[in-house]
């Protein structure tokens, strides 16, 4: 009752890639996905402009480490584990859970996580 997939990496375009590691697991009926991502910021310049944050806040950023999860059929997605840099976030940032419903959610939490 349990997939995983070795590592997966996804191109963003000018902002850098994504590398996965994706696992699905059926739970009480439910399926859910869950993958550990590690976020290799190629061009700060590009990553401050989709996420609409000041580049200054962003030119030190390399790589940022987060875990997804979802609930299949649902439209929510759960990141937790936030790290950038391989750094702890400032005020226990790291340990809290977003739930995101659409992009102005993701961007207003990438903001609170880097402010």
């Amino acid at each position: 009752k349990k997939i995983n997939l070795q590592k997966a990496n996804f191109n963003l375009g000018k902002i850098g890639i994504i590398q996965s590691n994706i696992s699905f697991i059926e739970h009480q009926g439910e399926t859910k996905f869950f993958s550990k991502n590690h976020l290799i910021v190629n061009n700060h310049i590009e990553f401050a402009k989709v996420f609409q944050i000041g580049t200054k806040k962003t030119k030190n950023i390399k790589s940022i480490y987060f875990n997804l999860e979802k609930n299949i059929g649902e439209t929510d997605v759960i990141i937790s584990n936030v790290r950038v840099n391989d750094m702890e976030i400032k005020n226990n940032k790291s340990d809290e859970f977003y739930l995101v419903k659409n992009i102005q959610n993701l961007r207003a939490y990438i903001r609170n996580i880097i402010d």
